[in-house]
């Protein structure tokens, strides 16, 4: 026969296998709803990236600084792009760089994931960074310019991303063109 002490141990265990069911349990649904919420976070991030990026003028400023606007050195560019000499195409290079080391930086801090940035934006990352050839694009323009002004992390954001794309398209050789 059950005691009143027997029950009482019985009904006490299953209050906490009940109580430690329910904390298991909410936790679960809550680590959930936080992995959704960053999902959905990351979503909103990399639509309003996308939607910057397939702007006519980001894409016209792109288009420049990767096929356009050509320069021999930093002095040169400096003579022909510099806010002095040529404000719009000086904020063509300001607005490129100014995007891409942004994007750098969120992928830096893994605040977006890097297959989606490099997914959507590979081929103008690789562009924008390398130029259609030897006179144009913003690889040279910064690393001339981080000397030219003093200042040694020009854009580093933007090198990093370069650089974490190119690392990425050796190991997923079927997403180069």
């Amino acid at each position: 026969m059950f005691t009143v002490e027997t029950i009482s141990i019985v009904f006490t265990g299953l209050s906490i296998s009940l109580a430690a069911f329910y904390y298991i349990n909410t936790l679960r649904n809550s680590r959930m709803t936080q992995e959704h919420a960053l999902e959905t976070r990351q979503a909103q991030l990399y639509m309003q990236l996308y939607s910057f990026y397939d702007n006519k003028e980001f894409l016209k400023d792109y288009g420049n600084i990767a096929n356009v606007y050509a320069y021999e050195s930093i002095e040169d560019w400096n003579e022909r792009y510099s806010a002095a000499a040529d404000n719009e195409a000086f904020s063509s290079w300001l607005r490129v760089g100014r995007f891409f080391d942004g994007v750098g930086i969120l992928t830096r801090r893994e605040l977006i994931d890097k297959e989606l940035i490099f997914e959507l934006l590979g081929d103008v990352i690789m562009g924008a960074w390398e130029g259609a050839d030897d006179s144009t694009g913003m690889e040279r323009f910064v690393r001339e310019g981080r000397v030219y002004w003093s200042r040694p992390k020009l854009w580093h954001n933007f090198e990093y991303l370069y650089d974490e794309l190119a690392k990425y398209l050796e190991e997923h050789p079927e997403l180069q063109t």
